[in-house]
């Protein structure tokens, strides 16, 4: 039972954990531009954004405590059917054998047995939960470093060059590795001295 519950939940923890990263991003985008949005009036946008994106980290939050409550619940039915079929046991056995006082000092024992019992299981189960959290920090560990900015030791003379150019043949970017192209064969050629600026609805790539 436990085995069923663990891989459920640990996935709806892992969504969890992925829905509220946009809800913590989109609030602070909307905080960082809020001149931006108040002057193009785009308030109910950004509040209908916010609303669905809470409401898709509630969704899985919600599936999780149904399980969380899956759980207890089944717990507690189990340890109900234990302790009245010890109970049972108990009463079926003759007095000579089991003497009423000590059935009724096994009851009130078996009672805080049971509770014990659901509650260690029940924060076994939630602490493997959290550790999905530490499976997070080892994806963003494990994430491959940009290259140090100044490269000691391969750096050339502080004169040169005094004046060059850049020649950009056949340029191919895209945002993240396996996703499609957003600059595709661009050529530009920049005289050295020019000044110049790169202009580009959003979405085409000027900021690249």
């Amino acid at each position: 039972m436990t085995g069923y519950y663990l891989a459920t939940s640990r996935e709806l923890t892992r969504l969890s954990s992925i829905t509220k990263a946009p809800v913590i991003h989109h609030f602070s985008e909307t905080i960082s531009g809020v001149m931006t949005i108040r002057c193009f009036k785009k308030q109910n946008k950004f509040s209908q954004e916010n609303v669905d994106r809470v409401n898709e980290n509630l969704q899985m939050d919600f599936h999780y405590n149904a399980s969380n409550e899956w759980l207890g619940f089944r717990l507690e039915m189990l340890g109900a059917a234990f302790l009245c079929t010890s109970t049972l046991f108990m009463i079926v056995l003759p007095s000579s054998i089991v003497r009423p006082e000590y059935v009724g000092l096994s009851l009130s024992y078996g009672l805080g047995l049971n509770s014990s019992l659901f509650w260690t299981i029940y924060v076994t189960c939630i602490l493997e939960n959290r550790m999905v959290s530490v499976e997070r920090i080892k994806q963003f560990i494990r994430i491959p470093s940009e290259v140090e900015w100044k490269l000691t030791g391969s750096l050339p003379s502080p004169n040169w060059p005094n004046r060059g150019d850049i020649d950009i043949k056949d340029l191919q970017v895209r945002y993240r590795p396996n996703t499609p192209l957003v600059l595709k064969g661009i050529n530009l050629s920049i005289h050295g001295g020019e000044k110049i600026g790169v202009v580009g609805r959003t979405g085409s790539g000027s900021q690249l």
